[in-house]
């Protein structure tokens, strides 16, 4: 940023034409940043961000804040929002920190501040420690209980908020942000992990990051800022010298990957070559079996053709057998349709003969009884008849009154005048 005493014309050929701009005096020029980090990282959603330039925007940002930290300065409103990109080339960005409105300079290196009413923790809680959180809302509480008649005194050494853990947890914050495009470590953080005024969390409750940006090195730094204990946060300076770490040892990995690649091309160009030339000597062998091979598949065409010739007869055999079948078939359906008639005529002979026997029987009965009562008619005696088997019977032999094939049942009335009724 420069003070320019001139017109702006001159500072900026964009604007030759632009009405706002035509008094003269002194004009603020400052660096052109066309985009925010948010809008650099979620510009292409379906293509992840690389993870060396996501070192580089760790580096960078780690940088700022450890240069606020050294100056006893808390930035308390870090985001992707408030982290500028300049510069457009996409694999070389550079971060320029902004928004210092919410920012507090502190006059020690303990960073505490005395405790009052309507005291702002800054415009972005999700980026506050879990510390500055409990302390902010106890002091709160109390303050409102104050207000009671039987309340205690509050001591102005319970009054001290201290922003000393805030730097590296809004920093960790933040890197995770910039890793997995967005997303927040801790979801619906303070208001999941608040209880009773206390905001508490484990190292389980952090999400892993996606796959993409899952470096465990830099992972485990990042759940070490995030962690809930101040104590286990480490300083930004050093976190900054781990960023510079795992840098240098993706860079020299990837060096040393191109120097086994060489090598490995120089192998493979040796063994490329060999089988070249065992390829050439192979190609003439495989010349001569080729045409041996021709005159097996010129032999074996003419066997195929004279078992074609051969399949043709038989096929033709084929024909004239199953015509001759089908013609058996229809001369045995014949025959069977003929003696199932034969069947049908036999049984109509039986059922005829049956009726026969059946009238024939029927015909001697009549015979037997006319005899009887022929009879009992010229010797004048009484004859009775049983109901069931119509057997008649004179009265002087069966005084009983019953058949002897019926024994019990009674025999009808006399019928010796029936014949002349």
């Amino acid at each position: 940023m420069e003070f320019v005493e001139c017109c702006p014309q001159e500072v900026c050929k964009s604007f030759p034409k632009d009405k706002h701009f035509t008094r003269k005096g002194q004009f603020i020029v400052l660096d052109y940043h066309p985009q925010t980090l948010q809008e650099f990282l979620t510009k292409e959603e379906n293509k992840p961000v690389d993870f060396k330039i996501i070192l580089s925007i760790s580096s960078q940002i780690l940088s700022a804040a450890s240069y606020l930290e050294s100056n006893m300065i808390c930035h308390l409103d870090l985001k992707l929002a408030n982290c500028l990109v300049r510069g457009e080339e996409e694999d070389n960005p550079h971060i320029v920190l902004c928004d210092f409105g919410s920012a507090v300079q502190f006059s020690d290196s303990t960073m505490s501040t005395q405790w009052c009413h309507g005291l702002s923790l800054g415009g972005n809680r999700a980026h506050l420690c879990p510390e500055l959180l409990s302390q902010y809302y106890s002091y709160k509480t109390s303050t409102s209980r104050l207000q009671q008649p039987s309340a205690a005194p509050i001591s102005l050494a319970q009054r001290l908020l201290c922003y000393k853990g805030q730097p590296s947890f809004a920093v960790g914050v933040l890197l995770y942000e910039v890793g997995s495009c967005g997303e927040h470590p801790l979801p619906d953080y303070p208001l999941n992990y608040m209880k009773e005024g206390v905001v508490t969390y484990g190292e389980s409750d952090i999400a892993e990051l996606p796959g993409a940006y899952c470096h465990q090195q830099y992972f485990d730094l990042l759940k070490s800022l995030i962690a809930c204990d101040p104590k286990q946060r480490p300083n930004l300076e050093h976190t900054l010298d781990t960023i510079c770490k795992i840098k240098e040892d993706i860079e020299n990995q990837e060096i040393t990957g191109n120097l086994t690649g060489q090598e490995e091309l120089k192998k493979q160009l040796i063994r490329v070559t060999i089988e070249r030339d065992i390829a050439k000597s192979q190609s003439a062998t495989l010349e001569s079996e080729r045409d041996s091979a021709l005159e097996k598949i010129k032999a074996m065409a003419n066997q195929c053709e004279t078992a074609a010739t051969e399949l043709e007869q038989l096929a033709q055999q084929f024909k004239s057998m199953k015509e001759e079948l089908l013609a058996v078939k229809l001369e045995r359906d014949a025959a069977i349709q003929a003696s199932e008639e034969l069947f049908e005529a036999y049984e109509l002979l039986q059922k005829e003969l049956e009726l026969v026997s059946r009238e024939r029987d029927l015909a001697r009965d009549q015979v037997s009884k006319m005899r009887h009562l022929c009879s009992a008619v010229q010797t004048n005696e009484e004859i009775k008849e049983c109901i069931n088997c119509q057997t008649f019977y004179h009265v002087e032999e069966n005084t009983e009154d019953s058949c002897q094939w019926h024994p019990g049942k009674f025999l009808v009335s006399p019928i010796r005048n029936l014949l002349f009724t």
